[in-house]
């Protein structure tokens, strides 16, 4: 098997006060760049179990790591955090007809003023769906 190859973003600047506004559009475009390697993935791999039937959990990452895995590296971990979890979940809507789902997020502002950020679903008919929470987020 071939050695997993990594592309490491630093966002350091980003998720600030001061970088609100950029960080929200940022981060939607690393959404969207994550589930269309996912659908490319589905489509070339038609046998991949569908997400709630392949048996993968959620596992939050530890603090500071935010490292982001594709289809495959989510199957061979067996887990994943809320964006591998949406993007995935996204993707397999996207091949399956429904090219309006999409990978979104939901945030809060913490007491220091970053903000946490939860990756889900959107569905076209306005609904959220949390794979997280399906497969084991508290």
């Amino acid at each position: 098997m071939p050695t997993p190859q990594r592309i490491t973003f630093v966002l350091d600047d980003l998720f600030t006060p001061e970088t609100r506004e950029m960080s929200d559009e940022v981060l939607g475009y690393l959404l969207s760049a994550l589930t269309a390697l996912d659908v490319a993935y589905l489509k070339a791999h038609p046998g991949t179990p569908l997400i709630y039937e392949s048996g993968v959990v959620y596992q939050e990452e530890p603090p500071g790591a935010e490292d982001w895995a594709n289809i495959p590296m989510i199957l061979k971990l067996g887990w994943g955090d809320c964006e591998e979890l949406a993007c995935w979940r996204a993707a397999e809507l996207q091949v399956r007809g429904n090219l309006g789902a999409r990978a979104g997020f939901t945030k809060q502002t913490q007491p220091d003023g970053t903000m946490l950020y939860h990756i889900v679903v959107l569905l076209p008919d306005g609904r959220t769906e949390d794979p997280s929470r399906q497969l084991g987020m508290r």
